[in-house]
């Protein structure tokens, strides 16, 4: 069983904390991507797993063994590095098999599987050739192929993607899913590319400031952000989120006022948690920018009888191929809206959006946290 278990474990250097209290599993045959922006801690995590870097404190292991106290050579694992780090002085096949010739494999075995993970990269036309002769893409599959040939228990992969161009970086994600998901190896993947975690991760870890926000499936990354900080990181362009001025009940209704026009509706289980958190430090409230739902133009002022809907005036509007981006404005407050392509609407319109109330998002001003019932 290949999973890794991180266990408190923190690194300094010097008076720089760069992790702080590092506690994350991932399971066996699991693509866990450690997603966040430069700085954020998630490279020198994945050093400390490899033994790159030493951790200041905590426990690393990998299924039953503790691997802290280990050299990397040790530790049955293969890392796949952000500028290739293929040997230019050889071959496709020896740099494929250069990890099964230092593990003192059999000359036939070495044949075998390097013709075996060559062509599960498909690369096995250009054995011969040497990584000069080779495209981005393709040196990028011989450093895969190399990691792989040795099948380590784990894999380790710093931002492999990030040296190629736009079309080749979506071809490579498709084929590194596939792979991956075909060798079943245990996979932790630093990106500071969103789409790239979302598409291709079983979880994904947000890190910020050296410490792990929120870690679960995509989907709940998403939908459900337990900090504001992976509310405003996660989503292009990210959730909305809007600073809550007042409380207000009307006809049992209980409302966050944001301004005259915006104001969403509380619900029922939340009332009271809401309550103490905006009596205590104040009230954000988010929603995704396709979450909001063109109603029409708004021709009469917004009243609190409009109890899931919010007025503003279009601000840019901007055509993303299948869908537009709608810049919108309502007393000095700006938020986006995504909606499909061909939604019939001009600039400096007076528009009504309608939305959802079970998909707010609420958090706590000073904690960011995430407010639940």
């Amino acid at each position: 069983m290949a999973t890794i278990h991180i266990e408190d474990v923190s690194k300094n250097f010097g008076t720089f904390h760069a992790l702080k209290n590092i506690f994350l599993s991932a399971e066996d045959k699991e693509f866990t991507a450690l997603l966040g922006p430069s700085g954020s801690g998630k490279t020198t995590l994945l050093r400390t797993v490899a033994g790159l870097e030493q951790a200041s404190s905590g426990r690393i292991s990998i299924g039953a063994m503790r691997v802290d106290n280990l050299a990397p050579k040790d530790r049955h694992l293969a890392m796949v590095f952000q500028n290739y780090a293929v040997f230019p002085h050889m071959t496709v096949a020896d740099n494929i098999s250069f990890g099964l010739k230092t593990k003192g494999a059999l000359k036939e075995y070495i044949a075998e599987h390097t013709q075996r993970t060559a062509a599960l990269l498909h690369i096995e036309d250009v054995l011969h050739k040497y990584p000069n002769k080779l495209s981005g893409g393709q040196r990028q599959r011989v450093s895969v192929a190399r990691a792989l040939a040795v099948q380590p228990q784990v894999l380790l992969m710093d931002e492999p993607l990030s040296n190629l161009d736009a079309l080749l970086r979506l071809e490579m994600r498709s084929e590194l899913k596939a792979l991956l998901k075909k060798s079943e190896t245990t996979t932790l993947y630093v990106t500071h590319d969103q789409i790239e975690a979302m598409s291709m991760a079983d979880k994904i870890a947000v890190m910020n400031n050296g410490e792990i926000m929120q870690y679960g499936p995509p989907e709940e990354i998403y939908f459900k952000p337990k900090h504001e900080f992976v509310a405003r990181f996660i989503g292009s362009p990210p959730m909305n989120l809007f600073t809550v001025q007042t409380l207000k009940t009307v006809n049992k209704k209980t409302f966050a006022v944001i301004n005259n026009d915006i104001a969403f509706v509380i619900e029922a289980s939340l009332k009271t948690k809401i309550q103490e958190n905006f009596d205590a430090c104040g009230v954000l409230v988010g929603i995704r920018p396709e979450q909001l739902s063109f109603k029409g133009s708004a021709s009469h002022a917004k009243t609190f009888a409009d109890a899931s809907t919010i007025q503003s005036e279009v601000l840019t509007i901007e055509q993303l191929g299948s869908n537009t981006l709608l810049v919108l404005k309502s007393n000095e407050i700006l938020f986006r809206v995504m909606e499909k392509y061909g939604i019939k609407i001009d600039l400096n319109d007076r528009v009504t959006f309608g939305y959802q109330p079970n998909q707010l998002s609420w958090f706590g001003k000073d904690s960011g946290m995430h407010i639940e019932a």
